[in-house]
């Protein structure tokens, strides 16, 4: 799945002669306090068996600056007989009615390893009891808490955990339940790692922007929906202005929230709804909030998704182009670099942290790394572009093989036998070839198949059946198609001419059905699903108001079938034309839009002068130039990205908790035919 570089917008489209096809994408949480045990995931630490009694917690409930006082606190575990599924109850306590602190007694762990969150209900932070306050503050592992565990329980507590565990949740009229199947505890556990950067354990506050190493945090924006909690907690309940705008703004489905983290949970799954207007959810923000910094523009942002972007030397300063998700939930990201021949293959873990060295493993091998993708053995694949290979690396960074022979690699997939496919992403060639699983024996190259445009961006694959998706060519009158290959007889059955050769086609997904879903930024703007005969089925169109660039680049399906449809950005400083942001759109498995008419756009929040990284009157962005775009385990949403304009900074971007998890490595999704399934 690479870039369709032969669009008319994009500018100095690599030649066959490079054969380059480009892409264009300890847990410690919120007030968490240690002495000298950490609460980590990753690795998780292993603590008393089930049944053994650990002492308690202690801590305090905060609305704002302010104590709560008189608030019921519970410490929980997530259910894990299924989404959404009822939590355990561990230890309860009430919030001193004076200073709002507490202490849990003595608890059992349900299983040595189980993350645990802590939740505050009720109270009084000063303008009488209040029903409508529900905080919680995720924790970690149960068994390595103690009685020199202190946490602090607030709205910024509550923000970090809504997001992580948004995936996770189900909400009624009655009651919030956390919970996964017993098939993604990882992807649960890891969710805590993004919500866990957000906010420092130490003091209770939002890390600044640069704070930790290799990220840039949107601090402003997370301290901005932290002071628009405030509003209502610290009021007399559910009846007063502040809480009755609240929840109306997060009403869903006609069904209102009851308390401050459902309210949560409703804005990080439609982080785009009721933001600005006069009664909008930026409204509730205080012009001398308790969180700070935070957003103080009179203008609203565009929406509310929180994001972590990445960056540090090894990612290259042309950027990144494709993104894989392995079994574990570490991120995997092919880098490109035209100026060196420093390009490598980067890796970074649930928690953020970059597990490849300084500039990425692999940097005499690879040159560059395109598309990429993780077997059902956990070995890491990469298109090797100019070395006209595929080559594979052992999950701890160090080379498996190289597999030469292999025509100007680009989009790359592996199928349910563990089979490698690349297609060819030059102009000169209409090829894409099969790296047959031989093992134990060895990989095999196979003979090329004759795909039926040429410039070859992506490759998508169910059980049954594969799309080679082709570029093709205007100047020379070769239209963009797909090319769909019977995986069963090996030969291919067909293909597809999207947008009556109009499109531009940069790659594809494919849903649980066997459907293929093709971004195409041509004639029309939007998405067109095709059945595996070829047979189309339906489309969806993109609005062309939109504040980010309305061009589709990349897409993936998540595990309710959702589409999540990346954008590219178009940076025009020099020519006095508008410039737009990246961004995302996203459909449910109806094909109703669900973002935005303006599109998902994540921000830190912080103020600008020269705007939204070069994009006048925006805030500076967490999104550039999208490329590979993957979902994890968690639900987590990351990019690869990329920049022609070095003005622009290049980011591996995390949006937290917007989607469904799925199953990975993809795959094992496909060997198991569950494709665009929740784990």
């Amino acid at each position: 799945m690479k870039i369709a570089s032969g669009a008319a917008s994009r500018p100095n489209v690599p030649r066959c002669s490079t054969h380059i096809g480009l892409r264009t994408a300890s847990v410690l949480l919120p007030g968490l306090m240690l002495a000298l045990t950490g609460c980590g995931v990753g690795p998780v630490i292993t603590g008393p068996t089930a049944g053994a009694d650990v002492s308690g917690i202690s801590g305090v409930v905060h609305g704002g600056l302010t104590p709560i006082t008189g608030s019921a606190v519970r410490l929980m575990a997530p259910g894990t007989t299924g989404y959404g599924s009822p939590p355990s109850v561990l230890a309860t306590a009430s919030s001193d009615p004076t200073t709002g602190k507490f202490t849990l007694p003595s608890y059992t762990c349900p299983t040595p390893d189980q993350l645990v969150y802590i939740e505050a209900s009720g109270g009084n932070s000063g303008s009488g009891t209040n029903s409508a306050i529900d905080e919680v503050a995720l924790l970690g592992n149960c068994s390595t808490l103690n009685t020199g565990t202190h946490v602090t329980i607030s709205e910024l507590t509550t923000i970090a955990a809504a997001y992580a565990l948004a995936p996770f949740a189900s909400v009624t009229a009655t009651a919030t339940n956390i919970g996964t199947t017993a098939t993604n505890i990882t992807g649960l556990n890891n969710a805590f790692g993004p919500a866990n950067n957000l906010i420092s354990f130490s003091n209770a506050t939002a890390n600044a922007s640069t704070a930790l190493p290799n990220m840039v945090l949107p601090t402003q924006l997370f301290n901005t929906l932290g002071n628009i909690l405030t509003a209502c907690v610290n009021t007399s309940g559910p009846s007063s202005t502040p809480c009755s705008t609240l929840f109306t703004d997060t009403t869903v489905g006609g069904v209102a929230p009851i308390n401050t983290f459902q309210a949560s949970l409703n804005i990080a799954l439609h982080p785009g709804a009721n933001v600005s207007g006069a009664t909008g959810l930026y409204s509730l923000a205080s012009s001398t909030p308790p969180f700070q910094p935070a957003i103080t523009s009179l203008t609203a942002p565009n929406d509310f998704t929180l994001a972590i972007g990445y960056t540090n030397a090894g990612i290259a300063t042309y950027g990144t182009i494709d993104v894989a998700i392995d079994s574990k939930g570490n991120a995997w990201i092919s880098d490109f670099n035209t100026t060196s021949t420093l390009t490598g293959l980067i890796e970074i873990s649930p928690s953020g942290v970059f597990l490849s060295p300084a500039n990425g493993f692999g940097t005499s091998v690879l040159s560059p790394s395109v598309g990429i993708g993780v077997d059902q053995n956990g070995l890491i694949w990469v298109a090797n572009n100019n070395a006209s290979a595929d080559t594979a690396f052992n999950p701890d960074g160090s080379v498996y093989g190289n597999y030469t022979g292999v025509i100007g690699p680009n989009g790359l997939a592996i199928d349910g036998k563990g089979n490698i496919w690349t297609s060819t992403g030059g102009y000169c060639c209409n090829t894409f070839q099969e790296l047959v699983n031989n093992l134990p024996s060895a990989y095999a190259l196979a003979p090329n198949f004759t795909a039926a445009s040429v410039f070859g961006t992506g490759i998508c694959i169910t059980p049954t059946t594969l799309y080679e998706t082709a570029a093709g060519n205007s100047q020379y009158g070769v239209s963009p198609k797909v090319t769909i290959v019977n995986l069963s007889t090996g030969t291919i059955s067909g293909n597809i001419n999207p947008d009556s050769g109009n499109a531009s086609l940069s790659g594809c997904a494919v849903d649980h059905t066997g459907n293929v879903y093709l971004p195409d930024n041509g004639q029309f703007n939007g998405i067109e699903v095709y059945n595996s005969s070829g047979g189309f089925v339906t489309s969806f169109a993109v609005p062309t108001n939109a504040t980010i660039y309305p061009a589709p680049q990349e897409m993936v399906v998540d595990g309710l079938g959702n589409s999540l449809l990346s954008t590219y950005s178009y940076y025009q400083p020099n020519n006095g034309g508008t410039s737009y942001p990246a961004g995302f759109f996203t459909f449910n498995s109806s094909g109703t839009m669900t973002s935005p008419g303006t599109g998902y756009y994540p921000i830190t929040g912080a103020s600008s002068t020269s705007g939204l990284n070069g994009f006048a009157g925006l805030t500076p962005v967490l999104i550039t130039d999208p490329g590979g775009v993957a979902v994890d385990g968690s639900g987590n949403l990351w990019f690869a990205g990329r920049n022609n304009n070095s003005t622009v900074p290049n980011y591996v971007t995390e949006v937290i908790g917007i989607a469904a998890p799925v199953v990975t490595p993809k795959a094992t999704a496909i060997t198991n035919n569950t494709i665009a399934m929740r784990p």
